[in-house]
């Protein structure tokens, strides 16, 4: 009776020995932020360890000790790179509703194809109609975007066998925000933020409630630990944001536009991914360049915390496309 994000955490632990079984009763016992916590150090590790049974029993008060785990546990391997993302559409005007769903749709189903788990993936997702995403309108007019065929590679289909799980409500300013300051990574994992809206001169972003900034932004970062950062902002005017990230540790920021930029909603993430496809290993600084070069009149910025994350590859190691 766990909640599901606990029993997802609690994958690795199939058939349960003495020590596995203590673990999961104690753990029964314990607050849900407490389950959850527990419960991720054992998906982390992909099994339980002597140090984690340890620290559950002080939390109950036993303070008994192990025998025989420590065979076990010196076979468990070191903390794997898991990769968390927040995908927001921010805005649900009609004018530019196609473009900026197909926007943030392409990034999930790539993170579906390199093996994210939907527990680890916010999407926001928003328009008119989305008790049934593949059944509207909107969605059969992305089959084609600009001529390109999009479902059979890009976007979720049927033949696909991908499901879109979403949030189905509109996305608030408030709503982006939290999710992304209750990303339960650690700092060995990579985490990415990607929005699609309107954006301003002043360095605003909007949601159908208020505008976002780059202090509100930075906050909500702040409040998680990460490995790694990647934030891309699909919008005019994105450098006026983006290059105020100023602060935050280990990340890249990709910007569809400078600051003076007016940009059409969805060109970049759209060519990023279809160069990312193509070669999954080639360096983001590559990769930007492969754009500009398919489309000379787009050049979108880089900002970064450290010049040489930008000569890595987007996807980290381990993770490779189906």
């Amino acid at each position: 009776n766990f909640p599901a994000i606990v029993q997802m955490y609690l994958k690795p632990l199939e058939e349960l020995d003495q020590y596995e079984k203590e673990f999961i009763n104690l753990l029964q016992g314990l607050p849900e932020d407490k389950q959850k916590e527990y419960a991720k150090d054992v998906y982390k590790n992909k099994g339980l360890t002597q140090e984690l049974l340890e620290k559950i029993r002080m939390w109950k008060g036993s303070g008994k000790s192990i025998n025989g785990l420590e065979e076990k546990v010196a076979k468990e391997p070191e903390n794997p790179v898991e990769i968390y993302a927040v995908i927001a559409n921010g805005t649900n005007d009609k004018k530019s509703e196609n473009s900026q769903i197909i926007s943030m749709l392409i990034f999930y189903k790539l993170f579906k194809d390199v093996g994210v788990n939907d527990g680890n993936i916010t999407l926001f997702l928003y328009h008119p109609n989305n008790r049934d995403f593949k059944g509207t309108k909107i969605y059969k007019s992305m089959i084609k975007y600009q001529g390109i065929p999009l479902v059979s590679k890009l976007l979720p289909s049927d033949q696909s066998n991908v499901e879109i799980d979403y949030e189905n409500r509109k996305v608030t300013k408030t709503d982006f925000l939290k999710a992304i300051s209750k990303i339960p990574s650690d700092n060995n994992d990579w985490v990415y933020i990607f929005y699609s809206s309107h954006g301003s001169k002043n360095g605003g972003f909007a949601f159908p409630d208020k505008w976002m900034d780059s202090t509100e932004l930075k906050r909500a970062i702040k409040k998680i630990d990460y490995g790694r950062l990647i934030v891309l902002q699909d919008s005019c005017h994105a450098g006026a944001l983006l290059k105020n990230l100023e602060g935050i540790d280990n990340y890249v920021a990709i910007a569809t536009g400078d600051e003076k930029k007016i940009v059409g909603l969805g060109q970049v993430p759209l060519l990023f991914v279809e160069c990312f496809r193509k070669d999954h290993n080639t360096p983001i600084e590559k990769l930007i360049k492969r754009i500009s070069d398919k489309r000379p009149d787009i050049h979108p910025p880089l900002f970064y915390s450290d010049k040489n994350l930008i000569n890595e590859p987007f996807i980290p190691e381990g993770y490779s496309l189906k």
